[in-house]
């Protein structure tokens, strides 16, 4: 067989691929090939297996994605946005600028301690129960710097980082779990929330609180 019979041209380095079009829509066949290598692909490749029952002649994936809510706007032509809707997002709806600072807070311990060493050492609840605490105490009460840093970091970044380490040791299973023993009344809260209402409610105009800046010299 001839390179053209292969390729159609007797061009020694055989046919370029079109430039992808970006907004080429779907084909009738559901496929989405863009024209470069790699590209080709069915649209189906991206949702999850048929069910039992389904017709796979009349399938329609965006039919699909319509129905569990995925914003319409996407365009067909990548339906690598579909799928990624459906999935966990592990970046984009969480401020990285808070992650910043529990990276800081973390690398401290990490410098200190190892890092992760408590996926193998364990740590033990209470422990960081009280860390986390004395955190978020001193900062209700103003000090916003932990002083005891090797640098500065903020109160709220090192209680974030304390939870941090607890969560991660819960899930990994290296957690001592020394709470106390649970409290006979499972509703404590809401009845002390009912009280509460009550309370606010015999006060209609109540007086503002005084804040921080209250404090502050003038």
């Amino acid at each position: 067989m001839t390179r053209k019979e292969i390729y159609g041209t007797d061009d020694v380095v055989g046919p370029q691929p079109p430039a992808p079009d970006w907004d080429k829509p779907v084909k009738a066949d559901n496929s989405y090939d863009q024209g470069g290598p790699g590209d080709e692909g069915r649209i189906t490749d991206w949702f999850p297996p048929l069910s039992d029952d389904t017709d796979p002649s009349v399938y329609d994936p965006m039919e699909e994605v319509e129905k569990s809510g995925i914003d319409s706007t996407v365009k067909a032509s990548n339906p690598k946005d579909a799928v990624g809707s459906l999935k966990i997002p592990l970046g984009s709806v969480v401020p990285q600028q808070v992650i910043g600072g529990i990276a800081l807070g973390m690398l401290e311990g990490s410098l200190k301690y190892g890092r992760h060493n408590s996926r193998v050492i364990g740590v033990r609840a209470s422990v960081y129960y009280d860390a986390g605490l004395r955190h978020f105490h001193a900062w209700w009460e103003g000090q916003d710097m932990d002083p005891d840093a090797a640098i500065p970091i903020h109160h709220i970044d090192k209680l974030l980082s304390d939870l941090t380490v607890l969560r991660d040791a819960m899930l990994q299973d290296k957690w001592v779990d020394d709470r106390p023993p649970r409290v006979k009344n499972k509703n404590w809260v809401n009845d002390l929330n009912e009280r509460a209402r009550k309370l606010i409610s015999l006060f209609p105009n109540p007086k503002a609180p005084y804040t921080i800046k209250d404090g502050e010299p003038e």
